[in-house]
């Protein structure tokens, strides 16, 4: 083909992994630097139930802002984040025991998801601002707690603890 784009070079004549080199952060043996197994392409290898784990540490804080969303539109602006800031809690404690099957995990991340989550919040700081009419300052207030400080101690709560001296 001439006048075209030029060609792209084959894997083969590449430097890198293929030509012998091991990529960054695989050590030579095939494994990565951490010690983890590696797929053939180098790439390490995650086992799905720990992604799942991963994931089920995120859902409280979703749940627990959706919680408070709800009760900001059912009962005020103080009830929804009262609701939000002992939900986030309470689901944290409750669902940390739980061994959540594929289809839970999903199931949960559909419900808690970014974008019915952050709808209900929209409607309730619109509903407790308008129709409830208590003006901007409770209802941004409950707002900004729920999209903020609750993910904000999900997080705390789901963040790995130090193990008391354990490489």
């Amino acid at each position: 083909m001439s006048g075209g784009r030029p060609r792209r070079r084959s894997a083969e004549a590449r430097p890198g992994p293929a030509a012998g080199r091991p990529a960054a952060g695989q050590a030579a043996s095939g494994g990565t630097a951490s010690g983890a197994p590696a797929a053939p392409g180098g790439v390490p290898v995650v086992a799905e139930s720990r992604i799942r784990a991963a994931l089920w540490t995120t859902i409280p804080a979703a749940l627990a802002t959706e919680l408070g969303a709800l009760a900001t539109i059912g009962f005020g602006a103080l009830p929804g984040i009262a609701a939000g800031l002992a939900g986030v809690i309470l689901l944290h404690l409750g669902l940390r025991r739980l061994a959540p099957s594929p289809a839970l995990v999903r199931g949960s991340l559909l419900v808690g998801g970014p974008p019915l989550r952050y709808g209900l919040l929209l409607v309730a700081v619109w509903y407790e601002w308008v129709v409830r009419g208590s003006g901007p300052s409770p209802a941004l207030a409950a707002g900004l707690v729920l999209v903020v400080v609750v993910p904000m101690i999900g997080s705390l709560l789901a963040a790995p603890r130090s193990g008391g001296g354990r490489p």
